[in-house]
């Protein structure tokens, strides 16, 4: 068995959350990146650098086919040991060409995520023993931490308010949910982050509606524990170590943390008075960001 990951913790004294170390070092386990048609190296630059910024300590992908530039992107991080890639290809009947992947994948949604729970759970099991804790965040999501700086220090926190007594580990949670709220594209940045580059394009989209939106499983994603988990799906754990899950995945509350969700254009209730609302977590890692994406897209001739 491979030695985990990890960090001793210090003696904390009374400082501040946002300067706590984090014990555990914590992974991410991605998509299947299927970006062929659309070119999506630069967003995947500045999504790679703002996880590097909080802490992430690695970010797995399984990769089908994709866009040259993607291709080269990926590369240049795998040779920095921050990415790491498993080649994908979906089994017959399915058919791998991308034009036609692409349509099976409008077409088929319930057997594209029944696909989705076979390379999720390949990735965490491969990984297992590695990290104990592994995140599945898609492109366009990015983890919003309002009282902490980095990943680690957050989920540290949270295990020591959520002891688990000896002989209880059963009942510990096997996933810990963070919630969505959508950053949606088409609306300005706020003044802070409006002299930011055009290809800081998540840091830029400060803004997200005030609309009320419903809470459930689809609409969170898990960093899973893997001392319980064993069989995954985009959303939830399926099954643990010794079957059946004895407790829940814990869903926090995005009073303390979030899921950013890029994605939608806000429609008509954006258009009222006092429709949205700034969420600028993120350029407290500007000084880090910015200068990582600018070598990266410089050294990859993308700008």
């Amino acid at each position: 068995m491979r030695q985990r990951h990890l960090r001793g913790e210090p003696c904390l004294g009374p400082t501040s959350a946002s300067r706590r170390v984090g014990r555990w070092s914590v992974a991410v386990c991605g998509p299947a990146l299927y970006y062929y048609h659309e070119d999506f190296s630069v967003r995947m630059v500045e999504w790679l650098e703002i996880l590097r910024a909080q802490g992430f300590a690695r970010v797995f992908l399984s990769v089908t086919d994709i866009h040259p530039n993607l291709e080269r992107v990926l590369r240049y991080y795998e040779a920095q040991g921050f990415v790491g890639m498993v080649r994908f290809s979906y089994p017959e009947p399915y058919v791998n060409e991308p034009s036609i992947r692409r349509l099976w994948f409008m077409l088929e949604r319930p057997r594209r995520y029944a696909m989705q729970k076979v390379y999720y759970t390949d990735c965490a099991l491969r990984h297992m023993h590695e990290y104990r804790f592994i995140a599945h965040l898609d492109p366009d999501e990015i983890p919003m931490l309002r009282r902490h700086h980095t990943f680690p220090q957050w989920l540290s926190d949270q295990l020591r308010s959520h002891p688990v007594a000896p002989g209880q580990e059963r009942k510990q949670h096997p996933a810990h949910k963070l919630i969505w709220y959508y950053h949606q594209k088409n609306l300005e940045p706020s003044p802070s982050a409006a002299s930011l580059p055009e290809y800081l394009w998540a840091m830029r989209h400060t803004k997200r509606s005030l609309e009320a939106m419903a809470v459930s499983t689809g609409k969170t994603k898990p960093v899973y524990d893997m001392d319980l988990a064993t069989g995954l799906f985009s959303h939830d754990v399926l099954t643990c170590a010794y079957g059946k899950c004895e407790a829940k995945s814990y869903t926090y509350k995005r009073d303390q943390a979030y899921l950013a969700h890029f994605r939608y254009d806000c429609e008509d209730f954006c258009k009222q008075p006092n429709s949205t609302v700034d969420e600028t977590m993120l350029l407290k890692y500007k000084d880090q960001v910015l200068p990582a994406v600018t070598k990266a897209l410089k050294d990859l001739q993308l700008i």
